[in-house]
């Protein structure tokens, strides 16, 4: 089932990222480093979004309810620059089964709270990213969450 309006308010995001990636021609934007924590600082959040431009989902999402998680691919599609650094991808508290990037397969980089891709996996220009996931259902209301009616029987997700 492909609900991409569903999965795109708690899961995989790139901040900002309408923006045009820097060129050759623009200000270099000096490269910083995001620290191994949950969350993300303004400064990062600014630099990643002159990092990439252009960005586009595409969300397949398979949801069973009599599941624990729910499982899916995205597919992210962007534009970045040559002075491009190791780009980090929000996901928190999931699974990673396989991250691509420009049809190659890469050794995942997960810390519960991002994936890192590696500038050396991305080029100049157009770059696509796949990542493969499942995550558990949310318990507190936000992400997906499934519950179990004690009413009606019936099992709703939202």
């Amino acid at each position: 089932m492909r609900n991409s309006h569903l999965v795109a308010i708690a899961m995989l995001a790139l901040t900002a990222c309408d923006q045009a990636p820097v060129t050759s021609g623009a200000s270099i934007v000096q490269e910083v480093t995001r620290e191994d924590l949950v969350g993300l600082t303004q400064e990062y959040a600014e630099f990643r979004a002159n990092q990439v431009g252009n960005v586009r989902y595409d969300l397949a999402v398979q949801l069973d309810p009599s599941q624990d998680s729910f499982t899916g691919e995205n597919k992210l599609s962007f534009e970045t620059s040559k002075n491009s650094a190791d780009l980090t991808i929000d996901f928190g508290n999931g699974e990673v089964s396989g991250v691509s990037v420009n049809g190659a397969g890469i050794e995942t980089i997960y810390n519960d709270s991002f994936i890192t891709v590696p500038k050396a996996a991305l080029r100049e220009g157009h770059n696509e990213i796949v990542i493969q996931f499942s995550h558990r259902w949310s318990d507190d209301g936000s992400g997906l969450y499934r519950y179990d009616d004690p009413d009606d029987g019936k099992t709703y997700l939202y």
